[in-house]
């Protein structure tokens, strides 16, 4: 039977997926990486748009995520 039939966990597929959604995790990601080549920075601007990118995108997901489930 596992031979047929692909076995995913819970949550792996997300009805709510948008492009919105993509380009905001991919943003959050280069602000990320951009941070670790500045030698992670605690208190300028780079750290800000981290901080900013990461925020962004957690509640543009939660939002997708609670309008999918109404």
């Amino acid at each position: 039977m596992k031979e047929y039939i692909p076995v995913l966990r819970q949550g792996t597929l997300k009805p709510y997926w948008r492009e919105e959604l993509q380009e905001l995790k991919k943003a959050s990601i280069d602000a990320y990486n951009l941070w670790k080549l500045c030698d992670r920075p605690r208190s300028e601007l780079v750290n800000k748009l981290r901080i900013e990118s990461k925020y962004k995108y957690k509640h543009a997901l939660k939002v997708a995520a609670h309008k999918s489930e109404s």
